[in-house]
């Protein structure tokens, strides 16, 4: 590997604790967005194309972003403790934490839905469906805390590989360059991307891997590894952010103005368990949201470098809490919005007042309950501090 020089990014740290808590921001806006109503289990009868746009736009790069940074610490974790230290890191604090919080997740959600059933006037489609199909058995899914059942999926490959062929792994790495990533990498993940049967994409939420979420998620990843052993390739990059922002945008602009209308609950269900037909125009669609991610990933990702690279306590303080508030914020937000959902209110104080009430009580709860006990030492402890490579 090489040398490491002992200077802390805070931008990765920063920005991988935004993407976080953007996803607070993302789940309260689907509750307004009429893309998703018919399956959304928070859906208000009362909604905007304008949370449509929201949805589309953070969708489209906060986890891949995530996905990211990670792969850059992933790597940076194997340099400062090997392969063995590496693992037992990925266990502690992936692995455990999805193995523990997602049976109470799945708990408190599946009482809240029973309570929202016989309490709320409105009607929402996925649960009116539900209702209806109570004979079912139920489908066991990994609600918001798939993306940690992935990146363990994603750490473990890695070590296989850097393991088993260190020299390959290497030889890689070095031979990635910025033409490859802004043009060969949005190509790649098309494959990946076909198989997923909605656009936008939803998240691989199964119990098993999903092998488009490697083609996709898992490439990201990857991208971030090479960055990390390959500094001068973000500066590389930095040399096109005119271009990559005027792409990014335009691409993420016309990826949702060519979105299909949305579907009735039934025909979502259906398409979910077919899949989408092949056609070309959903090939368009698909190249469309791969470069979008791609892109606007590397964006932000620089801009973050440029703005973000400075301590800051409070930043600092969400950092840590991030975890624990990512965590809760599901459950937490079902029951406001159920809470919520019967009012008169306009739709944006609801979503405002949700946003706010949510990232308070993960923000609360983080200090009163979890900073300094087990689980804050289990969602915060063996932290690796973020380097720069010597150039």
């Amino acid at each position: 590997m090489n040398p490491i020089r002992e200077e802390r990014l805070h931008y990765l740290d920063n920005i991988r604790a935004l993407a976080m808590l953007l996803g607070v921001l993302l789940h309260a806006a689907l509750a307004y967005s009429p893309m998703v109503s018919s399956v959304w289990l928070t859906a208000d009868s009362v909604n905007s194309v304008f949370f449509d746009m929201v949805f589309v736009v953070i969708h489209t790069f906060r986890m891949p972003l995530f996905f990211l940074v990670s792969g850059y610490f992933a790597l940076l974790l194997i340099e400062k403790r090997n392969l063995k230290g590496f693992l037992i890191n990925r266990l502690k604090r992936i692995l455990l934490p999805f193995i523990i919080f997602l049976p109470l997740a799945l708990l408190v959600v599946f009482i809240t839905i029973s309570w929202a059933i016989d309490s709320i006037d409105t009607v929402v489609p996925i649960l009116d469906y539900m209702a209806k199909k109570t004979s079912n058995q139920p489908d066991i899914q990994t609600l918001h805390l798939w993306f940690l059942l992935n990146l363990f999926f994603f750490c473990l490959l890695l070590a296989i590989f850097m393991f088993s062929m260190p020299k390959l792994v290497a030889k890689f790495f070095s031979g990635v360059t910025a033409i490859h990533v802004l043009i060969l990498l949005p190509i790649l993940m098309i494959s990946a991307l076909l198989t997923v049967p909605s656009t936008p994409h939803s998240p691989p939420t199964k119990l098993y891997p999903q092998l488009w979420s490697f083609g996709f998620f898992g490439l990201f990843f990857l991208l971030g590894c090479v960055i990390r052993y390959r500094a001068e390739l973000l500066d590389e990059i930095a040399q096109y952010v005119g271009i990559i922002w005027i792409v990014g945008v335009t691409s993420c602009i016309s990826f949702y103005y060519l979105l299909p209308e949305p579907m009735s609950t039934a025909e979502t269900v259906l398409q979910l368990k077919t899949g989408i037909p092949f056609s070309w125009s959903y090939l368009i669609l698909v190249l469309l949201e791969a470069i979008s991610a791609v892109y606007l990933s590397l964006a932000l990702l620089l801009l973050a470098r440029q703005y973000l690279s400075q301590p800051n306590r409070a930043m600092k303080y969400f950092m840590d809490a991030a975890y624990w508030i990512y965590i809760i914020h599901i459950p937490v937000l079902f029951w406001f919005q159920f809470l919520i959902i019967d009012s008169s209110m306009n739709i944006g104080l609801k979503f405002i007042l949700s946003s706010v009430v949510v990232l308070t009580i993960g923000a609360l709860s983080y200090h009163v309950l979890v900073h300094n006990t087990f689980i804050g030492k289990l969602l915060n402890s063996n932290s690796v501090k973020a380097t720069s490579h010597n150039s």
